[in-house]
């Protein structure tokens, strides 16, 4: 199954929060995802994964967002995955993944630079 995080489900409804809000995560995700060289990878995970916990938290309120957030929670489980399978370390990671048994939670860490 290949998702695509740039299509809007077909009930969509244009919010304040739209594709220019949206390109911004969406294009250092992908930046991320698609890296050849092992050497720009770490930093480039690393910015995807800031840059879209400040977009959640930019939509926490935004009950009109629910598409985004679904993106946005699917991106940070590739890019987990991705780490994962470089073997790169998460020590440095701004997120924080708890695991209740399907669930999976993504939080920002505490005091990570």
């Amino acid at each position: 199954m290949v998702l695509d995080i740039n299509r809007e489900p077909e009930n969509h409804v244009a919010s304040p929060y739209s594709n220019r809000d949206t390109s911004d995560w969406r294009a250092k995700y992908m930046a991320a995802l698609f890296e050849v060289d092992r050497s720009r990878l770490h930093r480039l995970i690393r910015e995807a994964e800031q840059i879209i916990l400040a977009r959640e938290c930019e939509l926490f309120a935004n009950t009109d967002a629910q598409a985004e957030r679904t993106a946005i929670n699917n991106a940070l489980h590739a890019l987990q995955a991705l780490r994962t399978c470089v073997g790169l370390d998460e020590s440095d990671s701004p997120i924080s993944v708890q695991s209740e048994g399907r669930n999976v939670r993504y939080r920002r860490k505490e005091n990570v630079s």
